[in-house]
């Protein structure tokens, strides 16, 4: 495993949408994503995480607007064309008990290879609920059975930080509880 970032290694930050290809939502926050990060005057944010002056150095972004092209195409709502659930796929290829219906997955395994060969300091996997009538960070991964409570502080921060960059994040108004429900840790729906 590669080291987190730091002296001479920018942060590593993996940002993907679409592994359930019928949630297009992923695409419209894409779009939004990249206009920011790619304007030709990004904002103050942006321009300070790119450049370093964020709190973890420089920043790569290596980003995949729509991970489940194959189902895309065929026109699925969450498989892909040989029927995996991509989202599912990524604890059998880190070696990690799932359900059966994770036969297949290589676009996983290859995106997990290039993680690993690069180094991946933070993903950002991004969907789309249409039962949820806001965007929300969902706290199923810190049931992993890797996640420890230093990884629960960083969600933490993480949260914080995109609140207030974006204070839309997690407003639903009238509609409780905000996403999906935390899972006991190590006891995560991988």
């Amino acid at each position: 495993k590669r080291p987190l970032a730091g002296p001479g290694r920018p942060l590593q930050v993996w940002v993907l949408a679409r592994q359930h290809p019928g949630e297009t939502q992923g695409s419209f926050w894409m779009e939004g994503f990249l206009r920011r990060a790619l304007a030709p005057e990004p904002d103050p944010v942006v321009a300070g995480l790119l450049s370093g002056a964020g709190p973890g150095g420089p920043v790569t972004l290596h980003v995949l607007p729509c991970m489940n092209v194959s189902g895309s195409r065929a026109g699925r709502h969450r498989t892909n064309a040989a029927g995996a659930d991509l989202n599912r796929s990524w604890g059998r290829w880190a070696g990690v008990h799932t359900r059966a219906d994770a036969s297949d997955g290589a676009e996983v395994a290859t995106l997990m290879e290039r993680m690993e060969l690069i180094g991946c300091d933070l993903l950002l996997d991004v969907h789309g609920d249409e039962a949820q009538p806001y965007a929300f960070l969902t706290r199923t991964g810190l049931g992993a059975p890797a996640v420890d409570d230093g990884v629960r502080a960083l969600f933490a921060a993480f949260r914080e930080a995109y609140r207030s960059a974006d204070p839309n994040l997690e407003t639903p108004g009238a509609v409780e509880p905000v996403g999906y429900p935390a899972p006991e840790p190590g006891k995560a729906n991988l």
